[in-house]
């Protein structure tokens, strides 16, 4: 996965209001980060919600060199090293770390 991804992915993630069920259904709407976080305004501006607040990349960049520096890293529900019986979980988080 490229960093664009993963920034992509957090920043969604970070974004209020997108909690688990949505992350999940932008990613499998969309398929991928990226094309969620381009697809969000308008998706959020016909269901009656008004304009996203979208997590900035400045946060999400601190995010993942924090987690880098503490020696871990996200891993997203469609990675191989993501939990199979936790992917099983409606609502499961979409990144663990």
């Amino acid at each position: 996965m490229t960093h664009a991804e993963r920034l992509a992915r957090i920043r969604l993630i970070r974004t209020p209001h997108v909690g688990p069920v949505s992350w999940h259904q932008l990613m499998q709407r969309c398929g991928s980060g990226e094309a969620a976080l381009e697809a969000l305004p308008d998706l959020a501006l016909r269901g009656g919600a008004g304009k996203p607040r979208i997590a900035s990349a400045d946060v999400a960049e601190r995010e993942l060199a924090r987690v880098a520096e503490l020696g871990a890293r996200h891993v997203f529900s469609d990675e191989t090293d993501y939990s199979p019986l936790l992917r099983e979980v409606e609502g499961a988080p979409p990144a663990i770390i």
